[in-house]
């Protein structure tokens, strides 16, 4: 089951770091270890074609685009993290989580698929993550 990150952590990763020349940590704390590589590769580039243009003045012309970089990637991470489904720690607790086909009906519940243990909506009636079929458990 994908672990649910925080979309403010994830946003913080990404600008903090990044105004060191780190961009990137945000999407591998949301576990997109390519994108976050990527997006630190290419910062890097980036900077260094910076650097060099500076000798032309034209590079302190690209300062401010480094700001609009970090902010964007951040807005980037915070989206991701958020598509992982994030609630904070209380509606966490408070929700009813069901096996299988077991099913308190006095709280919203959801389903953990019994082959790959994502959690699904108890509507479904296919696991979201690997296709298992819900309607084969018996009750």
């Amino acid at each position: 089951m994908a672990t649910q990150k925080d979309p403010g952590i994830a946003a913080l990763l990404e600008v903090v770091p990044g105004l060191f020349g780190f961009l990137g940590i945000g999407h591998i704390y949301n576990g997109n270890l390519g994108k976050g590589i990527i997006f630190l590769i290419g910062y890097w580039i980036f900077l260094i074609i910076e650097l060099i243009l500076m000798f032309v003045i034209i590079g302190f012309l690209l300062i401010p685009i480094n700001l609009v970089i970090i902010l964007l990637s951040a807005y980037l991470a915070y989206q991701d993290a958020k598509k992982f489904g994030y609630e904070p720690r209380q509606q966490q607790q408070q929700q009813q989580v069901v096996i299988g086909g077991v099913e308190d009906n006095n709280k919203k519940s959801k389903r953990i698929c019994p082959k790959c243990g994502m959690e699904n909506d108890r509507e479904n009636k296919f696991c979201s993550d690997c296709g298992y079929d819900f309607t084969s458990i018996k009750k």
